[in-house]
């Protein structure tokens, strides 16, 4: 992959869940908007359960993630007062969709500044009997689908969700959302405003994970993050 630096640093973006199993659309959302959640049960996970495509139905047991907190707000595949039953593509088999508002659907308190950052999910046949879940990264087993989504306002450019491991021995990821492609530029700076390392990597309208070595001295440090003019600062400590 290209690599746009100005010291040594090694970064890559990659999706935060399998999207050839679940895609969203639009594929950039808040918790504001509505959403179509689109399963292929052709590639999901099973693990020891039989898969949905031979369940009678296809139900949705999810939850949100709240500023930043997985798993809120869980709406039971089971619930009686939501739709959980996802509509079959008839033009695809094994591909199922359904249409939601998150604030709605999982009753979000937007006024007291709850803000949806992620949607949390897996996928049952209406028991557990059959089920669909994302694979994780070595691809042996499976894992909830977890969907991050635009955690701040819609005329925002981008924000950083997080920054991890914190504290870290130097090796950090940033998980970084962008309404548009672009370029960030990632300045790493002391508790004395200076600026210890500095680079740029291009990066994809989505969600963006931006992994860099910090090869500095132990301590603690603000990572600002700038795209478009737009600027987001993290706090990390370095501790070898």
């Amino acid at each position: 992959m290209k690599k746009t630096l100005t010291i040594a640093a090694a970064l890559f973006a990659s999706a935060a869940f399998s999207q050839s199993i679940l895609s969203i659309s639009p594929s950039i959302a808040t918790g504001a908007d509505t959403i179509t959640i689109t399963l292929d049960a052709n590639l999901a996970c099973t693990g020891s359960a039989s898969s949905v495509m031979s369940a009678p139905e296809v139900r949705i047991h999810s939850g949100v993630g709240i500023n930043g907190n997985n798993w809120n707000n869980v709406v039971a595949f089971d619930d009686t007062t939501r739709n959980t039953v996802l509509t079959a593509d008839t033009n695809n088999a094994g591909v199922y969709f359904i249409t939601l508002v998150p604030n709605d659907y999982y009753n979000v308190n937007t006024s007291a500044g709850d803000v949806v950052t992620a949607l949390c999910m897996v996928f049952n046949g209406g028991s557990w009997t059959y089920e669909a879940k994302d694979v994780d990264a070595t691809g042996a087993a499976c894992q909830d689908f977890i969907i991050p989504l635009f955690g701040i306002g819609m005329n925002e450019i981008f924000a950083v969700n997080s920054v991890y491991p914190n504290p870290t021995s130097g090796a950090i990821s940033l998980e970084l959302m962008s309404k548009k492609a672009g370029v960030a530029g990632i300045n790493v700076v002391n508790i004395l405003g200076q600026s210890v390392m500095s680079f740029e990597r291009a990066v994809e309208a989505g969600v963006n994970t931006l992994n860099a070595d910090l090869n500095v001295a132990n301590g603690t440090y603000f990572v600002e993050v700038t795209v478009d003019g737009a600027k987001s600062v993290k706090r990390v400590v370095v501790n070898h």
